[in-house]
């Protein structure tokens, strides 16, 4: 909370609370079980310590974002689009949440007021846009980018010098040379099949 007074958190029969040093343990009525193992409510009490943001999902990693009363009661549903998402935070002033989600593709950052309506982007681009924190002032939000990435090298093993004969996000295996040694053969795994490619 805001004051520093109480924590939230999640074990798998459901979300509670708690003043800072562990005590008056309370579990939060109308806030979901968890049982996705691998996937997190990531609760979060409002600054007033009135409410808990959490991601529900709901058909394997994909889900919606949530808030209940932190005393207990009726939960109400900020999302409606299934999508890969969580670690939901509250903007300073309480009256919204940001959060991650791969609703339009890749995973960016969103937010969206606790009154409801559409969320709005923060964050553009290819993503993975995860962890967002926003500074008390709310002038600043620090978040974590997660790219994964595959490169092809090339490494000549008589001098040791290595060269980057091409990068992308997509898997890229079984990489092969031709039998005269000018050309490259490899996969690519593009959506749910792989294709074969060539370099020179």
């Amino acid at each position: 909370s805001g004051d520093g007074e109480r924590i939230a958190f999640e074990r798998q029969d459901g979300v509670f609370t708690a003043a800072a040093d562990g005590s008056d343990e309370r579990r939060v009525e109308g806030a979901p079980a968890n049982f996705f193992e691998g996937v997190d409510l990531s609760p979060a009490l409002s600054p007033d310590g009135a409410w808990i943001a959490y991601f529900l999902p709901e058909e394997g990693p994909h889900g919606d974002f949530w808030v209940v009363p932190a005393s207990g009661g009726q939960a109400r549903r900020l999302t409606f689009d299934l999508a890969i998402g969580g670690t939901p935070v509250w903007t300073p002033d309480g009256q919204s949440v940001v959060f991650s989600s791969a609703r339009s593709g890749g995973r960016t950052l969103w937010r969206i007021p606790i009154d409801g309506g559409e969320p709005v982007p923060v964050t553009t681009g290819a993503g993975e846009d995860r962890e967002p924190a926003v500074s008390r002032d709310r002038r600043s939000l620090i978040h974590t980018n997660e790219r994964m990435s595959y490169v092809l090298m090339l490494l000549d093993t008589t001098t040791g010098e290595q060269r980057e004969l091409l990068e992308q996000r997509n898997t890229i295996s079984l990489p092969a040379f031709s039998p005269t040694g000018d050309r490259l053969a490899f996969m690519i795994d593009e959506t749910s099949s792989g294709q074969l490619f060539t370099i020179g």
